[in-house]
Formats: C-alpha cells, structure tokens, sequence
C-alpha cells in the first residue's frame, strides 16, 4: 500500500512539473521603458465581468472580422480597471484583434464592434512567451517592482497582445504610465 502511494505521489508530482514547465512559468520576463509610443489599431467588443472570461469576447470578434474578410491575425485584452479595487462583476475592459492599419469607425461599426486607436501614450512594456493566464501571476509582479524601482506609478490599464506562432505563445504587455 504505502509502495502505491509513493508511486501515485511520484506520478501526480511528475505531472504538475510537466504543467508548469509546459506552459513556460520558469520563461525569463523581459521588462523596457519605451522611448516612443506604439500606434494601436484596435476593434473590439466590450467586456464586463472577471478578466479570465474575456476570450468568449476575443472569439466573437474574430468570427465577425472573418465574416467581411478581415483576418485577426493578433488579439488583444485592453484591461481598464485595477481587480484588487474593483469588484469582479464590474472589471471593465475590452476584447479583439489589432489591425496594422487603421479603419474607418463607420465601417466597424456597420458589423457591431468598435474601434480605437492608442497612440502618444508612455508605456513601460513586457514580453512573456509562457501561457498568457500567467500574466497575473508572473509578469504583473515583476513590472511592478520594476515600475516601482524607477518611481513609475503602477496603471489600473494594460494592454495585453496576444500572439501565438504554431504552438508558442508571445504576449506583450503595455502598461501605461
């Protein structure tokens, strides 16, 4: 019995290293201070409610950008309340794809999403190859010690780019300073 145990210890723990190792917790942060603004063109859906459930959001705007042709090679989460101060059910924030030109207001609105543009802003920004859920948990904490070693005020919004090559997975995160 107790050779059992041992074993089925020893597998359950060979399976949570395989977890975490798999999707990239040990991947360096890689944390700079941009000197210029990117320019961001964003559609979107809004989002209310807990950040995790955001991809329901993310998909839906792909499938309606795909319906008029347009392909959501990259998405995005723009993140616009602070979850430590703000209640679950009430986080706002918006969800959908990055464009690498700029489009007209009227013709997104014409198929029911929204547009911005994100530009002239001071970011401090992140690039993690790991599993975007570890973004709370991995790379916030590290920006917010580099953010406060420089005396940068951390932002309640972030941007977050979402990337995915084959299997591999590339976020940028943009926090606003």
């Amino acid at each position: 019995m107790k050779a059992l145990f041992i074993g089925l210890f020893g597998l359950i723990l060979t399976y949570v290293i395989y977890v975490i190792v798999h999707v990239g917790y040990f991947k360096k942060v890689e944390i700079t201070t941009l000197p210029q603004s990117p320019v961001f063109y964003l559609v979107y859906k809004e989002h209310t409610g807990a950040y995790f459930k955001i991809n329901e959001t993310i998909q839906f705007v792909e499938k309606e950008l795909n319906k008029v042709n347009i392909n959501c090679r990259v998405s995005f989460g723009h993140y616009l309340d602070n979850p430590e101060v703000v209640e679950e059910e009430r986080l706002k924030s918006h969800g959908g794809c990055t464009l690498q030109q700029p489009m007209s207001e009227s013709k997104v609105k014409s198929f029911g999403l929204r547009y911005k543009e994100i530009k002239d802003k001071k970011f401090v920004k992140a690039n993690f190859s790991g599993s975007p859920a570890l973004g709370p948990i991995k790379v916030y904490p590290e920006v917010k010690d580099y953010m406060s070693k420089n005396r940068m005020p951390f932002p309640d919004r972030v941007l977050e780019i979402y990337t995915q090559q084959g299997k591999e997975f590339k976020t940028e995160f943009f926090f606003e300073y």
